[in-house]
């Protein structure tokens, strides 16, 4: 394929691999239970600082996050989604120093698109950090409401209109878009549940042991070789087990 050919693909709506791209055969105005991921723009630290030791697992010296002014605006945020949508339930909500994952729980059917609740959310925070004075305020004016344009946007991979070249928005709180993951099988509440109560731990992990999430050169397993990352001195247990 030449040049010319390849520009055409691409201007012809090519999709490239996001994980903020909305599952297309999915009605996010209908019930269902989602887990939403949404991180601030360059991944800055603006929402707390991670506190406590990675081994210990109660007590005030369990990882835990201590949340900013504006984390804790952030939370008030969140937690009123319910105020002002009464069909969707908040039920639970992790605040990491440089991203947020929530669970939400949509009862009965919205009257608009989930992303134009998402949408509601960061207004409010990017209004929270402005009165905090971590923004400027003229770049930052945004609608009340949602015209066919904008909202073409909030459900787009991205808003070429607020990025640079490098693709990265600037002058805003957080990322363009979200992930989103949609609740499917029977116990995949209590594994997300899970996770986010195990957040914290895991960042402390990751800062206090770097190496075991470097990727190794390929080591013997058996009979074979593979890459690895993590704590190679684990297949050294004398007993196994078979994960995928």
């Amino acid at each position: 394929m030449d040049k010319k050919d390849n520009n055409h693909k691409q201007w012809a709506g090519e999709k490239k691999p996001s994980m903020k791209r909305r599952c297309e055969t999915n009605n996010y105005t209908e019930r269902g239970i989602y887990l939403i991921t949404i991180a601030t723009e360059g991944r800055k630290t603006l929402l707390g600082t991670l506190a406590g030791k990675a081994d210990v697992t109660e007590g005030p010296d369990k990882p835990h996050v201590v949340l900013s002014p504006l984390g804790e605006k952030v939370k008030e945020c969140w937690l009123s989604i319910q105020q002002y949508h009464p069909q969707i339930e908040s039920m639970k909500l992790c605040i990491m120093p440089d991203h947020i994952h929530g669970i939400l729980f949509v009862h009965e059917k919205i009257e608009k698109h989930l992303g134009h609740i998402i949408w509601g959310f960061k207004t409010g925070t990017r209004k929270a950090a402005r009165e905090l004075g971590l923004l400027p305020t003229a770049q930052l004016a945004q609608p009340t409401e949602l015209n066919s344009v904008q909202y073409a946007a909030l459900t787009a991979q991205s808003n070429p209109s607020r990025h640079t070249a490098t693709g990265r928005a600037h002058g805003t709180l957080w990322e363009s878009g979200y992930n989103d993951r949609i609740l499917l099988k029977k116990d995949q509440l209590q594994h997300w549940i899970a996770y986010l109560e195990d957040n914290p731990r895991r960042l402390l992990l990751k800062r206090q042991h770097p190496e075991y999430f470097t990727l190794l050169s390929p080591i013997p397993v058996l009979d074979t070789t593979m890459p690895a990352m993590g704590n190679r001195f684990l297949l050294d247990h004398p007993q196994k087990l078979q994960v995928q």
